[in-house]
């Protein structure tokens, strides 16, 4: 299994009024292929072509999330399979070192499965295979939340500051403002999580249990009857309005308008898709097997790049996707 990066600055994005910021995307790819061939990759918007952006990544590195740095431009983390299992670049993503030296707990020393950046609390958190650890940005020390060292494999934050954590095996946790922990879902097959902005509405994907949804913040949940069996992987929910939720089943990409009640498959969308991002400007990404798809008018319609995806493999899946503004 190998990691590939690449960042594509966008001309269309909202901050080329500005003359020193560009939106970026980044992309995180894994799949099996021999190592020696499918190194890192990166991409330039300009050209619209792959180019390697991976000095310092190994080719073992297995790279499964990213994250920026939004206090410190230009500081990127990569998570990865392989231990180290933190990376960081100071410099935009150029160049990559290992985090984690020594005996210190922390993500680099388990698969780390994704990175959150929490801006009420001004912390960092991450989801590894021993656990949930958390680093203040004020700290260059990692510490364990007690009693959640299984792992965690997806982490979101509601308007309100509580953070969702799913923990295999386990189920959906809730952790309030003050510290507080409740698992508010008993589910052993859970993978991934969504919640609206004011935490009324949560959604729970599970590996072959379907998706089960909360709208009173929890207390009761629904499973959505066309998908009982399903694998649910990934999830976006509207963060201004909650006008529309995706869900992406084992075969293709689906959307409710009404909060979860109903679902329609999305045309351009038909097949498994890997992660979706949101974009400062409202344009939707969703990263699928090979090629990523855009939408710029909240999902109605989606595209592919005429060039966008050229120089990637037909069978990588991108595996996480994000957007951040940069110097350049």
């Amino acid at each position: 299994m190998l990691n590939y990066l690449w960042p594509l600055r966008s001309s269309a994005s909202p901050y080329t009024r500005f003359p020193r910021l560009a939106l970026t995307i980044l992309v995180a790819l894994v799949a099996v292929f021999p190592l020696d061939e499918w190194p890192s990759l990166a991409a330039a918007a300009e050209s619209s072509n792959w180019e390697h952006w991976d000095e310092g990544l190994p080719s073992y590195g297995q790279v499964l999330s990213l994250a920026a740095d939004p206090e410190l431009p230009g500081t990127l983390y990569a998570g990865t399979y392989s231990l180290p299992g933190l990376w960081h670049s100071a410099d935009g993503g150029e160049t990559w070192e290992g985090e984690g030296q020594g005996d210190a707990p922390g993500p680099s020393k388990h698969p780390t499965f994704i990175l959150l950046w929490d801006a009420g609390r001004q912390t960092w958190w991450a989801g590894t295979a021993g656990g949930l650890f958390f680093r203040p940005e004020v700290s260059t020390n990692w510490r364990a939340v007690p009693d959640l060292d299984g792992a965690v494999f997806s982490l979101t934050l509601d308007e309100a500051g509580r953070l969702y954590a799913v923990q295999a095996g386990e189920g959906l946790f809730r952790y309030e403002e003050d510290g507080s922990r409740t698992r508010i879902r008993r589910e052993p097959q859970a993978l991934a999580v969504g919640a609206s902005p004011t935490g009324q509405h949560i959604l729970l994907g599970t590996a072959g249990n379907g998706l089960w949804i909360s709208h009173d913040g929890g207390k009761n949940w629904l499973q959505v009857p066309d998908w009982p069996d399903e694998s649910i992987s990934t999830l976006l929910i509207d963060q201004d309005e909650v006008r529309w939720i995706y869900a992406s089943t084992s075969t293709r990409v689906y959307r409710s308008g009404n909060f979860g009640r109903t679902w329609q498959p999305v045309p351009e969308l038909s097949e498994r898709a890997h992660v979706f991002a949101q974009a400062p400007d409202g344009t939707l990404y969703v990263g699928l097997t090979g090629r990523v798809a855009r939408s710029q008018d909240g999902g109605q319609t989606w595209d592919f790049p005429p060039d966008g995806n050229a120089g990637l493999h037909p069978e990588m899946p991108v595996l996480d996707l994000f957007t951040v503004t940069q110097h350049k």
